[in-house]
């Protein structure tokens, strides 16, 4: 082979176009019942140019029709959550890396992470992970195989809580590590995607902690205005207050428990002026383990969650007789 040849060969192999396709491992996975979805962090603030690349790109992708998106302001700045409606046929992973890929070349996109996790009705994923991609090429992603944590294993066998597993997964568990890289209240809002578009409505308070999670309560409507009120006169989210009750009463080992009839006010649930208050929802974020708490002491009980934040409430905050 002559030295002209040769080095003509070598030039040609180092101008071959990169094939701008990508495949990764969970891309063949039907993510219909899983967590899974896109975040795109737009480096301006231009949410009609951001709805316009994502009108033409999801057309162009044929994924018009199952497309929600719900835009959140983060401390990272503006993010595009994006969510693909299952459809009756088999949806994978794949498309929705695909998205993530082909946006984050998009003008005014920085970034973007497709994320998967195991749905609240089906655990056989038993891993998550997040791809993230710039200028449409890979740039980075993390994955964990839950088979590989202790926890995991015992809280199959039944040997843990629920309590004790979640928190095994915060702070390091790639969506852990996703939600606090973009600046979102917690691992919730990706694991029940719904809670994304509750957050793009609703603004989580920065006073209670870290790894928040949705809640709403449904309360007497003397105790919800007195909650409220309390959180005024503090100057601190009602939120904070809550968590501040089931804390306490976990802390004492009485997070469930009714207290006694002498702590009650008159418009407590089941006391004479209970029914002159129309009953209000109140609307919480709290950080999961304390979520988890609550949840545990009212299963153990047959209780509500609404029933378990009363109890802890009124156990805080006696009233005088």
């Amino acid at each position: 082979m002559s030295f002209a040849f040769a080095a003509a060969l070598a030039l040609s192999l180092a101008a071959k176009p990169v094939a701008k396709t990508y495949q990764g491992p969970l891309d063949g996975v039907d993510v219909r019942e899983q967590s899974a979805g896109v975040l795109a962090h737009f480096g301006h603030p231009d949410r009609a140019g951001a709805e316009a690349t994502l009108t033409a790109l999801s057309r162009e992708l044929e994924l018009s029709d199952l497309i929600r998106v719900s835009f959140i302001r983060t401390s990272l700045g503006a993010l595009a959550a994006i969510e693909l409606d299952a459809p009756e046929t088999r949806l994978t992973f794949g498309r929705i890396t695909e998205l993530a890929r082909r946006l984050s070349a998009a003008h005014g996109v920085t970034s973007t992470w497709a994320f998967i996790a195991p749905g609240p009705r089906d655990a056989s994923l038993e891993q998550e992970a997040f791809y993230r991609f710039e200028r449409g090429a890979p740039a980075g992603h993390e994955r964990f195989i839950y088979r590989e944590d202790p926890q995991y294993i015992a809280h199959l066998r039944r040997q843990s809580s629920d309590t004790t597993w979640h928190k095994a997964r915060w702070p390091t568990y790639p969506l852990s590590r996703l939600a606090q890289a973009v600046g979102l209240p917690g691992r919730g809002c990706l694991q029940d995607r719904w809670q994304l578009q509750v957050i793009a409505a609703l603004r989580w308070p920065d006073d209670v902690g870290e790894n928040l999670a949705y809640a709403q309560v449904d309360l007497p409507g003397g105790m919800a205005a007195e909650i409220q009120q309390a959180a005024l006169k503090e100057k601190v989210s009602v939120s904070k207050l809550v968590t501040q009750a089931i804390e306490a009463a976990r802390e004492k080992n009485e997070l469930g428990d009714r207290p006694g009839h002498e702590r009650h006010a008159s418009y407590d649930e089941g006391q004479p002026d209970a029914e002159k208050h129309a009953r209000r929802t109140l609307t919480l974020f709290l950080p999961e383990a304390s979520l988890d708490a609550a949840e545990d002491a009212g299963g153990a009980e047959a209780l509500s969650i609404s029933r378990v934040v009363q109890y802890a409430w009124r156990r805080a905050h006696p009233v005088a007789h």
